[in-house]
């Protein structure tokens, strides 16, 4: 498999299926693979409007795009990593190596902080945008928070040598991590609101690393264990709790959360073959490639979630009759409980 380099206004749009313990067809699936490319993921995830944003490789290139109910619109050489519910994209150009955000057809590079590269890893409703700006040369990184009428601008850290700030919610909310300076090996999970940094801790983790928030102040925090990598829900304020595990896989990786917490992500074997899952009725853990019609299994074998909007469709890639392709899946039914906790 290809290595993967590696969010309260929402209960009328919660259309999440229920799964019940028999086999059932739940969700329809449709392929989003651009001609003539090599590679398509949807990293830039799915907006309640059902518009997916991602990248596919062409001739050895890496470009964003955005895909729009049956039509892909090339943004530029680059990457994306998010897009809000006004269709906008943000990512890195591969051009500048700088964040980039897209948006009615133009690209408006971010800037940097001072480093020579920087990367927007989310961005909300209301256009704020927040990622890291990084000096090559040493690796060290540093959080941003973009907003136009302020441009990029540091948030506070703990002085370390590394921080990322990876999510914003539509409340203002950020996460991230912030190491502290050296020779400490600490990382801190943290959120900024108002620019105010605090930390909030999560038991019985290494290296933590928050990668997104809802609306309800859910954060997706991974623990990269030496072992075996832990996906694990916190509640701001609680401790928190791992998402379980598909039957015979050792890891997994959150990869999203929806305003009402349903979680996405995939499991990884001891071979590090992946299996895309859904969390949501309270912990129940679902292998998307048994949700999908049984013809459909025939020709596709899912291997990472990305996405989940608020109406519970999900995007991710896996294979085509053998060909590396995205998907986007979208719900048949409704469910009462959509939360994974």
């Amino acid at each position: 498999m290809r290595s993967i380099s590696i969010a309260a206004m929402l209960l009328d749009l919660i259309a999440l299926v229920s799964i019940p313990s028999g086999a059932q067809t739940t969700y329809s699936i449709r392929r989003l693979h651009p001609a003539h490319t090599s590679f398509t993921d949807t990293r830039g995830g799915i907006n309640r409007r059902g518009q997916v944003a991602g990248s596919f490789v062409r001739d050895g290139s890496s470009y964003a795009y955005i895909w729009d109910h049956g039509s892909f619109r090339v943004l530029g050489k680059g990457v994306a990593n998010g897009i809000n519910s006004l269709g906008q994209v943000v990512g890195v150009s591969s051009v500048t190596n700088h964040a980039t955000l897209w948006k009615h057809g133009h690209a408006l590079d971010l800037g940097t902080l001072g480093g020579d590269r920087s990367v927007a890893l989310g961005m909300n409703r209301h256009g704020v945008v927040v990622g890291y700006d990084q000096q090559t040369s040493s690796g060290n990184t540093h959080a941003f928070q973009w907003e136009s009428r302020t441009g990029m601008l540091r948030v506070p850290d703990f002085g370390g040598l590394h921080n990322q700030a990876t999510g914003i919610n539509s409340l203002g909310k950020v996460v991230g991590w912030s190491d502290d300076p050296s020779p400490s090996t600490t990382r801190r999970t943290v959120i900024w609101e108002h620019g105010t940094l605090t930390q909030f801790f999560v038991p019985d983790t290494y290296q933590p690393t928050p990668n997104k928030i809802n609306n309800r102040d859910q954060v997706l925090v991974q623990s990269m264990n030496p072992e075996a990598n832990r996906a694990i829900e916190v509640q701001i304020g609680t401790a928190g709790f791992s998402v379980n595990l598909l039957p015979n896989f050792t890891s997994n990786l959150a990869t999203d959360i929806n305003n009402p917490g349903t979680v996405v992500g995939f499991d990884l074997d001891a071979q590090g073959s992946a299996r895309p899952f859904v969390c949501l009725s309270f912990r129940q853990v679902f292998d998307l490639n048994t949700l999908i019609p049984v013809a459909a299994q025939k020709r596709w074998v899912l291997q990472v979630a990305q996405g989940i909007n608020d109406r519970g469709q999900i995007v991710g890639f896996g294979t085509f009759d053998g060909i590396p392709s995205g998907f986007l899946l979208t719900p048949s039914e409704r469910v009462s409980s959509p939360s994974c906790f």
